[in-house]
């Protein structure tokens, strides 16, 4: 998984990271294999007490852990994980200032290093479409801020048909391939059947002689 080989690489530089993922299944994976990394983790999820997640926040903060696995909605407001300058989103939101308020989690006081914000997604996917929507959101807020250089707002929309007309391209191609396979699948049980058919009925020829033999010797006895 490239969140998990990203975040392993932060750590073996000596370095500790703030993960944050929107969904829980997501969230339990990337868990899950780093701890199959032997990396030293914590989490906060969304169904924890607010003492549990202060927990959480010690160890990461106070050196028992080196990465903090965080559901966005559950620590993207309120906490401090200044400890790392490593912040790793595992997905998007498509508000961006639901990214820049789980950001902040390392801007606030007390951060000594300047912080560094990854994102991870790949080329062609939802994310990749979302990653761009984001992006123009963020530069019509500039905008409306009064700030001239945030950039080409219609080359941003041009990125974003782009993105997600190719993603439409793929999901075609995947339901022509669904629906071949579904014929393909058929044609197959229906060649089954009629070769069963075939063989039953070969199976009454062969038992047919041997009945009119049996019907004619009883008649001679």
């Amino acid at each position: 998984v490239p969140t998990i080989s990203f975040v392993k690489d932060i750590v073996d530089t000596g370095e500790k990271a703030i993960v944050f993922a929107i969904h829980k299944e997501v969230q339990d994976a990337i868990l899950n294999g780093l701890r199959a990394e032997q990396l030293r983790v914590a989490s906060i999820t969304g169904e924890m007490e607010s003492e549990q997640r202060q927990a959480a926040v010690d160890r990461f903060q106070y050196g028992q852990a080196d990465v903090i696995v965080c559901s966005q909605k559950a620590a993207g407001t309120g906490l401090t994980l200044t400890a790392a300058s490593n912040v790793v989103f595992a997905e998007y939101d498509w508000t961006a200032a639901s990214h820049d308020q789980a950001e902040d989690r390392a801007h606030r006081l007390g951060q000594k290093n300047a912080v560094n914000v990854w994102y991870i997604h790949a080329a062609g996917t939802i994310d990749d479409a979302m990653a761009q929507t984001v992006e123009y959101k963020r530069k019509i807020a500039h905008r409306v801020a009064g700030d001239r250089d945030a950039g080409d707002l219609e080359t941003s929309r041009e990125d974003i048909a782009r993105v997600l007309a190719s993603i439409a391209s793929r999901q075609g191609g995947l339901e022509k391939e669904k629906k071949k396979a579904k014929i393909d699948n058929e044609q197959q049980q229906k060649a089954e059947h009629q070769k069963a058919e075939m063989q039953q009925e070969a199976e009454a020829e062969k038992e047919k002689p041997r009945s009119r033999a049996r019907v004619s010797a009883e008649l001679e006895l």
